[in-house]
Parts: structure tokens; sequence; C-alpha cells
């Protein structure tokens, strides 16, 4: 009887685990998930997998998102600069600072 009481107890957990990850689109969804899945078997693996689902790295998404922003901004500053609305010397300027 307890034992059953522990599996279910395990199951409703992965699924909450689950669920915050998916929720919160965590970047790490896939190996939060394979973890809390390990944490029917090995308790400890569902509660690193739980408190995980809750840390969100700081900038959100990953590193990808933001260099192909920065991309799209040095296209619009060179188009920008091509037609004629931003001088060379803003170009510049404004160049520099996106590429920090």
């Amino acid at each position: 009887m307890f034992f059953a009481l522990y599996v279910i107890f395990l199951i409703v957990w992965v699924i909450i685990t689950i669920s915050i990850a998916s929720k919160n689109n965590h970047p790490y969804k896939t190996p939060i998930i394979i973890l809390a899945l390990l944490g029917l078997f090995i308790p400890f693996l569902l509660l690193g997998s739980f408190i995980w689902a809750f840390i969100v790295p700081k900038g959100g998404q990953t590193s990808s998102v933001a260099v192909s922003s920065v991309a799209e901004e040095l296209e619009k500053l060179h188009d920008l600069r091509e037609r004629g609305v931003l001088s060379e010397k803003d170009y510049t300027t404004q160049k520099a600072k996106l590429l920090g």
C-alpha cells in the first residue's frame, strides 16, 4: 500500500515538473524532462529537475536569438546608411554600440 502511494506521488511530481518546464518555455526543457523521468527511479534527480524547472537563465532564450537580432540591427543600419538617412559618422557610432 505504501509503495503504491509512493509511486503515485512520484508520477504526479514528474507531471508537475514537466508542466512547469513547458509552461515557462524553459530553454533546457528536454533535459529537465529526461531527469524528471529518471527521477522515478532515482528520486533526488526528480528533486533536481523540479528545482531546475523554476530557474530560467538570465537572458531568457539562447544566445542565437541575441546574435540574430544584432545581425538584423546591423543590416537595418547599413540599409539606412545606403539610403542616405544616416551619415557615415552616425552609422559608425551605432555600429560600435551594437558590437560592444
